[in-house]
């Protein structure tokens, strides 16, 4: 497929996304650019959505999705910690092979509801595109474009580091 009839094929998703003709440019621009894009809207309104039909646009795409919390931890995103290695050897090593390193999109739902922490521990991923810890050498996330949901921009000090990067 050309990059104008991909193009193309986008747009016609303004037909049926009904309000989001600026969100489909915008993912345009994600694609193009290879950085992320925020979506957010009051509940129920209709954000998963959209971003789930713009990440199956592109063909072959590994996605990882999931819905941040309050209780979701890096593990959760990242991949958990190898237990053996813990236990034995006392190094904290990393099993990545499902997680936010090894997609090219990253669907995370609700990303506000997670604690500024854990936001600000993606950092690296999202922006650097490497996962960073004392006891492993330095991991490269495949990640090309993530795309968070919120049901509101949460204002304030805490999250200045986030939003500068979105």
């Amino acid at each position: 497929m050309s990059d104008t009839s991909f193009s193309d094929a986008l747009d016609t998703l303004k037909e049926h996304l009904v309000g989001y003709d600026d969100g489909v440019e915008q993912f345009k621009l994600a694609l193009l650019t290879g950085q992320h894009m925020l979506l957010v809207g009051k509940p129920g309104r209709g954000k998963s959505y959209p971003a789930r039909l713009f990440t199956g646009c592109v063909q072959h795409a590994r996605l990882f999705r999931t819905q941040i919390t309050a209780y979701t931890m890096p593990d959760h995103l990242v991949g958990a910690p190898i237990p053996h290695t813990y236990l034995e050897e006392g190094k904290q090593v990393y099993n990545t092979d499902h997680g936010i390193l090894n997609c090219d999109f990253a669907l995370l739902e609700e990303f506000t509801d997670g604690p500024v922490a854990l936001a600000r521990s993606l950092n690296t991923v999202l922006y650097e595109r490497v996962f960073e810890v004392k006891d492993q050498e330095p991991i490269p996330a495949e990640l090309h474009s993530a795309i968070p949901t919120a049901n509101k921009a949460p204002h304030g000090e805490e999250w200045k580091a986030v939003w500068s990067r979105i």
